[in-house]
C-alpha cells in the first residue's frame, strides 16, 4: 500500500511539472499567472477548473470550439496528446 502512495505521489508530481512545462508556450499571450486576455481579446484562463479547461483545449483540437483565435489556438494544440492536454489543464487549473 505504501508503494502504491508513493507512486500517486511521483506520478502526480511528474504531470504536475509536465504541464508546468507545456504552459510556457501559453504564458506568453496568456500571461504567468493565466490572469491575461491573450491577444486582448480572449477571456483569462486564470481560474479555471480543470475539466473546462479540458474540455475548451480539446475544442480548439477538433475545430468544435472558439471565436477569433479559433485558428491560432489550433495550431498551438493541434500535436498535444490527450494526456498532454490533461496535464496542462490540471496546471492552470491550480494558478
Amino acid at each position: 500500500m505504501k508503494i502504491y502512495i508513493v507512486l500517486l505521489v511521483f506520478s502526480f508530481l511528474l504531470n504536475a511539472s509536465s504541464g508546468k512545462e507545456l504552459y510556457e508556450k501559453c504564458a506568453s499571450c496568456h500571461g504567468e499567472n493565466g490572469d491575461k486576455s491573450a491577444m486582448g481579446s480572449s477571456k483569462k484562463i486564470r481560474g479555471w477548473n480543470a475539466v473546462r479547461l479540458e474540455k475548451v483545449l480539446l475544442g480548439y483540437k477538433n475545430g468544435t470550439y472558439g471565436f477569433c483565435l479559433k485558428n491560432l489556438m489550433l495550431e498551438e494544440v493541434r500535436y498535444l496528446s490527450l494526456e498532454e492536454i490533461k496535464d496542462v489543464s490540471l496546471y492552470i487549473s491550480k494558478l
